[in-house]
């Protein structure tokens, strides 16, 4: 990847939640969630999980939560990034308004919508 923000498949909307992380029965939570985009979030945390590992997430919003399973892309010394690697569809719901409405960019946040199914891209294939 060449790090350019057009690059991704969805945009990254800066949004303040907090998160709670679970992988291997150790729970992080955090005030701090820098952004968040339709494939994954960045969250600041001293505490951190190591690269590759899978985690269960909760977005806690309001009184709602939006629930993901999720594997740790990278880890920096601020936090960690986490990918999504499936939600559950009230979730994903959930998730896309959240987006949608803290985006300064709504058109193409609808736009990058249509052209997945889910979590994928319309035509990709399963690496199953």
């Amino acid at each position: 990847m060449s790090g350019n923000e057009n690059d991704r498949e969805f945009t990254r909307v800066p949004i303040n939640l907090s998160v709670e992380l679970s992988c291997d029965g150790k729970i992080i939570s955090s005030k701090n969630c820098q952004d968040v985009s339709m494939n994954g979030v960045y969250i600041i945390s001293e505490e951190k999980f190591k690269a590759d590992s899978t985690c269960e997430i909760k977005l806690l919003v309001e009184s709602e939560e939006i629930k993901a399973q999720g594997h740790v892309e990278r880890v920096t010394e601020n936090g960690m990034a986490i990918k999504f690697l499936g939600i559950e569809l009230e979730s994903y719901d959930k998730l896309y308004e959240l987006i949608v409405f803290n985006s300064s960019n709504s058109e193409q946040m609808e736009k990058e919508f249509q052209e997945h199914v889910g979590l994928k891209k319309r035509g990709e294939k399963d690496n199953k």
